[in-house]
This record gives C-alpha cells, structure tokens and sequence, in this order.
C-alpha cells in the first residue's frame, strides 16, 4: 500500500525536537503515514531528514534578479521577495539576497518532483525555510499548511486555538474545501461570543501584547544590557531597533493629545511593528511607517486628521524627531498614547486605516469602515476598502467617511471560515498553561486525519 507522505519544514534541531513527539504521536495512531523534515542542514531526527544544502550546492544561477522575479506568479506570490520578511535578513540586511531566495525555490521544487509529498507543513513565521517552499507547493497544486496559534477569535482571548494556515498571505480560501467543517451553530455561538467580549464587555485584546513589550522596547536594565552585548558583539540591527525604541518611548509622550481633545473628524491609523512579518511579508509597499504616514497626510482631506497610535507592543518605533516634524509640518495629525484602548479611539473614528493588522477585524465588529493596504483574510471582503477600487483618494476618503458599508452577516461568514482552518472545534477552549501540547498534538492529528479522508483515505 502507498504511504501518505507527510513533509515538515524545520527551522532547526530545536524546532524539530519541540515537534517530533507530535509527530510520533500521528503517526502511533494513523497507520501508512511518513514524515520527512527538511532542513536547511543535516538534523537528528527518528524520522527522514532530507538535508536542503544539499540540493542547494547544486543550484546555479544563469539569470538576473529582474528575470526571476518576473517569472514569479503574481496570484501566488503577492510579495516577490520573500527573502526579505525573513527574521535573519531584518537582523542584518546582507545576510541574505534574492539569489537565496532562488536556490531555495529551485530546491524545493527538486525535492518535490522527487518524493511527491501528499501534505506539507512548516511554521508561522517568514523564516525562507519555510514561506519559500510554501509558495512553491502552492505553485506545484501541493496541499500546504503553516502552523500556528491564533487564540485572537476566542472570546476574552481565552484559551488555544490552533490555525492550519494554507497561505502565506492569509486569503482563506486558497485550498478551502480542505478545512474543517465544524457545526455552523456552534461556530455562530463562538463568533457571538467573541462579538460580546469586545463590544459589550470592551475586553482589551492588547492586554495580552503588552505582555510582550519588553521583547521590544526594553525598559529592565538586564535586557537594555542584553541588547546593547548583542548589538556590540553581533552587530545585531534589531537590537539597535529594540535600544532606540527604549530610548524614544519615554520622549514621545509628551506629544501625545488625550483622546478626550480629539474635536476634529478624524481617521484612526494604528501602526504595525516596523520589522514585522505584516509589513515585510504581506505588505511590501508598506514596510516603511513614516512614509505611508506621509502618503497618507498628502491625500487626506483637510476637514479630516489623522490619528496615529504605535504598537501597544513596541511604543518609540517612531522617533521624538519624527514625532515634532510630523506636528509642526501638517496641522492634521494628532499622536495618542500607545496605551490607549483602541476600541475607545475607533468608537468616536470616522474609520480606520489599516495595513493588515488584527485590529482591523475590531473595527469592523464595530460597523467602522476601514481601508485595508495589505493582504489579509479580511481584504476582500465587500465591507472593506482598498486603493484599487477609486479613480483618487478624494473619492477614496469621501467613501471612507461615509456611513458604514459593513455587512454583519459577511464578516460572521469570514469568522466561520476562519474558524473551520483552526483546532480545536469552536466553543472549545482548552487551557493554554496545561493543555498547548496536547492541543498541538490534536490538531497535528485531527487535521492529517481529515485531509487523508477528503483526499479518498489511504
């Protein structure tokens, strides 16, 4: 009998350790499966480990960067150069080029003629490892996951929730007639859930981000410390970010405007992190702050300011002179406070700016309108807004300002197919501190299970 042939894309000999005894666990309990891990060197493992390097010795490259890009499939990849998103490129820009990026193409697709995978997976962030080969399994018509938790859409951000992933820029209808298909009224009783939570009990997802801040905008003097070795020893770019931030977090304030003295119509803009994967990876044109901030400020309507808020997470990506040049250039701008509660600033919004971040799904649990800039599951949406669809930003702003053209039962559609890319079943809401790995190992299982069913069984 054929095997089912299932392929893991892994960082590391650490990543593969955190997510062989998942694998194990499948693999005991569904007969006839095969797990390969792809490496970009040789890693221990019990299972197959097929060494990328390998392949990629043996790549040459015989064309130039504009001839490669330009033979790249613009519906699948929405971003062209991917190499770019990747964590080790962000840290030092010169680590990596487009001639990786290309080697790592050609390899996977060697690798794939080779061994004719059944199932892919590889993890959630840009690391080339990863998003490269996902893009080429997509070309080739493979069946591809990234992996990931996405607890965002339980009410209260309660308990885990993981997301099977099948494109890397989030439109969730690539390869939908794989997901779950979980009852529609337990889904509808999670998404009405979720609505509740934020809109009448005003829970605060970033709570839980802020948690994270001091990964970003250090304030503890062992982790100032830590960033300053790492920048003098490494040469490290991010943490030369993390320092400036730190620096720039404490000067900002006093150019913040309290959101009870914001009289005018505004639109609400809060930003992404500078280095994350939502700018590099899904939103290309956008991966610069101050410039889209500027872009927008030359189209905005007079009567209208903008409104700006940075990362609960990372507050001082922008700098104190940035800050004032921003203040004293444009008389339609306005910086609040990194803490404020963004469901407080949208409510008196006449809608929201966003590149592609989550806070844009708030809004429109909320009826504001919002024009999206990137990719994401919420961009094609009719209830949304993106630069294509007007002749000029005038119009474009005028709509925006309009009354609300989001539809309530759209948005509670996307939910649900959201929801049948994720595990466990909706309603479901295991404990994150006791019960991540057996989810995790659940997932792995349920969802090989379900994609051997749909694909005729084994």
């Amino acid at each position: 009998m054929k095997k089912f042939k299932i392929a893991f894309f892994v960082r590391d000999q650490d990543y593969l350790d955190d997510i062989e005894e998942l694998v194990q666990k499948t693999k005991d309990r569904i007969q006839n499966i095969e797990f390969f891990f792809i490496s970009n060197s040789q890693l221990k493992s019990k299972h197959s480990n097929i060494n990328l390097s390998e392949y990629l010795k043996n790549i040459e490259i015989n064309l130039t960067k504009d001839e490669y890009l330009s033979q790249l499939d613009n519906d699948i990849w929405k971003n062209k150069e991917v190499y770019m998103a990747d964590p080790r490129y962000v840290s030092k820009p010169n680590s990596l080029s487009w001639k990786d990026q290309y080697k790592i193409h050609k390899a996977s697709e060697i690798i794939f003629n080779e061994f004719n995978f059944d199932l892919i997976f590889s993890g959630g962030a840009a690391y080339t490892i990863w998003t490269i080969p996902h893009l080429v399994a997509l070309e080739k018509n493979l069946l591809a996951y990234k992996l990931m938790f996405y607890d965002y859409i339980n009410p209260f951000f309660k308990g885990v929730r993981v997301w099977f992933s099948t494109d890397p820029f989030w439109d969730i209808k690539v390869n939908n007639k794989f997901d779950f298909k979980w009852d529609k009224k337990k889904s509808d009783k999670q998404i009405q859930d979720f609505r509740l939570s934020l809109q009448e009990h005003n829970f605060n997802l970033a709570e839980t981000a802020i948690k994270l801040r001091e990964d970003f905008t250090p304030k503890k003097l062992k982790n100032i410390l830590k960033n300053i070795l790492k920048l003098i020893l490494k040469f490290d770019r991010l943490s030369l970010l993390r320092l400036k931030s730190s620096y720039f977090s404490s000067r900002n304030k006093k150019y913040y405007t309290n959101i009870e003295n914001l009289k005018n119509p505004f639109f609400f803009y809060p930003l992404n992190q500078p280095y994350d994967e939502q700018l590099l990876l899904r939103a290309p044109n956008f991966t610069n702050n101050i410039n889209t901030i500027k872009l927008l400020l030359k189209n905005l309507p007079s009567n209208i300011d903008l409104v700006i808020k940075e990362h609960p997470v990372n507050p001082g990506m922008i700098s104190s002179r940035q800050v004032k040049y921003f203040i004293n250039s444009y008389k339609n701008i306005k910086f609040i406070s990194p803490e404020s509660h963004l469901r407080d600033v949208l409510k008196i919004s006449n809608g929201m700016i966003t590149v592609n971040s989550t806070s844009g799904l708030e809004a429109l649990i909320l009826n504001k309108n919002i024009l999206v800039l990137g990719e994401g599951y919420y961009k094609s949406l009719n209830s949304t807004f993106t630069l294509d669809e007007f002749n000029n930003q005038k119009e474009l702003f005028e709509a925006l300002s309009s009354e609300s053209k989001v539809d309530t039962k759209e948005v509670n559609k996307m939910l649900r197919d959201l929801l049948n890319q994720t595990y466990p079943s909706p309603g479901v809401y295991p404990s994150r501190s006791t019960e991540s790995f057996s989810t995790l190992s659940d997932a792995l299982y349920y969802k090989i299970k379900n994609v051997i069913n749909l694909k005729g069984g084994l």
